[in-house]
């Protein structure tokens, strides 16, 4: 009898012995997956590894540990019926056949799913056009797989929990500095990967000021990160003594305490680095940190830094529990906290004596002036292609607003989408798609959405589908475009037929002209030009009889 618990490694495994059930202390904080016994060998399959005792539970031979690849996230194993193999069920690997004399070569032979290995996803991240999700977690949890990549439409996944780094769990944020991928985790330090998610390195306590809480107790606290132009590492250390630590591109680390009351050891979230040296920082419950290095990260005698909280005269943020924070394409800084959001303009005026403090957006609903989403508690805001704002709540699902905030254009929730779940974890876009990404503690959802990242030239515009069949009733996208070009498409003849400004790089038409009908087929030309007229470009559509 197996009993499981919400912890890692911290099953029991019992013996009917009688009418009794004793408890096997051999099999203590092991991880107990599954078990099967054949003739007088017992196997058990553990959280990452796969292990053969004997009727007495001594131990027989090596466990596995690998099928080949790094790590493995075995669910079940089981003697094969045709050799002296096992046949595993990996969640990171699919099917794998495998020999306890030879586990270096196993042989996968199915993929378990062209989803995520897990739909624990609260954290989200795009590296070049490539999605990355991770669990996230807190002290008292052990999520796993670690790392999921979404990439060309397929969803790999990736255990980075190993021998080595045997607590390697809660993955919760990743960036990349110099082709390397770094991922943080509250349990495990930060990873430095390389593309084929391959660990290269781990900071922890024994090679960096990433300190464990406590002795043995194995959480680095490691709970926001970012980086800047020249490759420094900034990093949120929850419960530290120095909250902020800083790894700059030369590998040198620096640590930044204070003596303010509400910065000894505080708990901490989301790290931004803003520009020209500017990081702020969520210190929950309190408000957000707004440090500045003034450009030498490792000299400390000249930074300065101001804690920003709900006080009008010291941030006139909506409420001092900020749970999310994101700069917008025009440089502002949106947050987002338990009474909807807040908006630095000026960023670079925090340090100045005319700062004025995070405003607050006014909208008119159903006759009645109010702050945006004021009765809202703001779980994630991520900007798009046309620097719209997509907000996910605690409560009442996903949002898009304008850029400036005064209008909404779309509200998903439960009711009227496939969204799994009202409470948005997290939110992230993949810019040359516009593909938004929703995380909730139920799953993962996508919506397509019809704003790209912009170009900086006309120089490869697109036009997809091209040509269009005649039962074609989508939507058709002009993409690759610059910021708020102007998309003009005639006849042959120059007769207008459409008009409209790009949303970021992209446009899109549904074959209706300026009165509503639909176009004939036929040949059309699309007449882009930029926002200052001062570059152009002219393409063809044709519409298939």
């Amino acid at each position: 009898l197996i009993q499981k618990t919400g912890g890692f490694q911290a099953d029991t495994l019992y013996q009917l012995i009688g009418t009794d059930w004793v408890q096997l202390s051999e099999f203590s904080d092991l991880g107990i997956q599954h078990i099967q016994v054949k003739s007088d060998t017992i196997l058990v399959t553990h959280a990452t590894s796969i292990t053969q005792y004997s009727a007495s539970f001594e131990q027989i031979g090596t466990s596995i540990f690998t099928y080949g690849p790094d790590g493995i996230a075995p669910a079940q194993a089981l003697f094969s019926n045709y050799s002296n193999k096992l046949i595993v069920a990996d969640l990171l690997y699919g099917g794998v056949e495998v020999s306890p004399q030879d586990q270096f070569n196993g042989t996968l032979f199915s993929q378990s799913s062209p989803f995520p290995a897990s739909s624990i996803i609260t954290k989200l991240n795009v590296v070049e056009d490539v999605l990355y999700a991770l669990p996230g977690g807190n002290e008292y949890t052990y999520n796993r797989p670690n790392l999921h990549r979404y990439e060309d439409n397929q969803w790999s996944s990736k255990e980075l929990i190993s021998t080595e780094f045997s607590t390697y769990v809660n993955g919760n944020q990743l960036l990349q500095i110099n082709e390397k991928l770094y991922v943080s985790s509250d349990r495990g330090g930060v990873a430095v990967l390389d593309k084929d998610l391959s660990v290269l390195n781990v900071f922890n306590d024994e090679n960096s000021p990433i300190n464990d809480l406590q002795e043995g107790y194995d959480y680095f606290g490691v709970s926001g990160m970012d980086s800047d132009p020249d490759g420094a590492l900034y990093i949120s250390h929850t419960k530290d003594d120095a909250p902020l630590k800083i790894r700059t591109k030369n590998g040198a680390w620096t640590e930044i305490s204070f003596s303010d009351e509400e910065l000894i050891s505080p708990k901490t979230s989301d790290l931004l680095y803003v520009s020209d040296s500017l990081i702020l920082m969520i210190i929950i419950d309190v408000g957000v940190l707004a440090y500045n290095t003034r450009g030498t990260p490792s000299k400390l005698e000249d930074d300065t830094y101001k804690l920003l909280t709900s006080s009008p005269t010291a941030g006139n943020l909506p409420s001092s529990q900020v749970t999310s924070m994101v700069q917008d394409l025009d440089g502002e800084i949106w947050f987002g906290t338990s009474a909807g959001i807040g908006i630095i303009y000026s960023p670079e005026n925090i340090f100045k004596q005319n700062f004025e403090g995070a405003q607050q957006v006014i909208v008119n609903q159903d006759g009645f002036n109010g702050y945006l989403f004021g009765t809202e508690t703001i779980e994630a805001i991520a900007v798009d292609g046309a620097n719209r704002k997509w907000v996910g709540t605690f409560s009442s699902g996903l949002f898009q607003i304008s850029a400036d905030g005064q209008e909404q254009l779309n509200a998903f929730n439960t009711d009227n989408s496939p969204m799994l779940n009202n409470k948005v974890s997290d939110i992230a876009i993949i810019p040359s798609t516009g593909e938004v990404f929703i995380a909730s503690e139920n799953g993962l959802v996508s919506y397509r959405s019809d704003a790209t990242s912009s170009s900086e030239e006309l120089t490869d515009v697109r036009i997809f589908p091209n040509p269009i069949k005649p039962d074609y009733n989508g939507l058709i996208a002009i993409s690759n475009l610059t910021a708020d070009a102007t998309v003009r498409i005639t006849t042959i003849n120059g007769d207008l037929v459409f008009e409209t400004i790009s949303l970021g790089g992209q446009a899109t038409w549904n074959r209706n002209n300026l009165s509503g009908q639909r176009v004939a087929s036929g040949v059309y030309l699309v007449h882009v030009s930029t926002s200052t007229a001062s570059a152009g470009v002219t393409k063809k559509i044709l519409f298939l009889d």
